[in-house]
């Protein structure tokens, strides 16, 4: 468990990383393979969009200024995941971001300080413009 690897016991409590099969030998599945990859960049894509805008906090960088430079890379990282397929879209990389990281940072129980959370809201709002298409200036999916 020091590996720093999130692990979970399996069926057997074998101790296995969460989303590694059992039987391992499935492992040689391409689809199987194709799936774990995707899950893994989801997941790669929701804490590189945390990173980005806990920067921009810190910085002090107003939403209304960073939150483009923001869908700008994260346009651009998402094309990395998956070039030339649109499977992994901006939009749906800050819809995950929401769920996996916001909820948490917004809960009343929180240690995030009020300014930390209003900053986080804004980031939010002005994303969610940018990204699911509300308003000129909205982020396409790489293509």
């Amino acid at each position: 468990m020091g590996s720093g690897r999130v692990c979970r016991p399996g069926a057997g409590g074998s101790g296995r990383a969460a989303g590694v099969p059992d039987p391992v030998e499935r492992l040689e599945e391409p689809e199987l393979m194709r799936r774990m990859c995707r899950i893994g960049a989801d997941l790669q894509l929701t804490r590189l969009l945390q990173a980005l805008v806990a920067a921009a906090l810190i910085a002090g960088t107003e939403a209304g200024e960073g939150a483009a430079g923001i869908a700008e890379i994260l346009r651009a990282a998402c094309g990395l995941a998956e070039p030339g397929r649109a499977g992994i879209t901006p939009a749906g990389v800050h819809r995950m971001w929401r769920v996996v990281h916001l909820a948490g940072i917004q809960r009343p129980a929180s240690d995030a300080p009020e300014w930390g959370k209003a900053g986080y809201r804004a980031y939010h709002a002005e994303l969610e413009r940018l990204l699911q298409g509300a308003g000129p200036g909205a982020v396409l999916p790489w293509v």
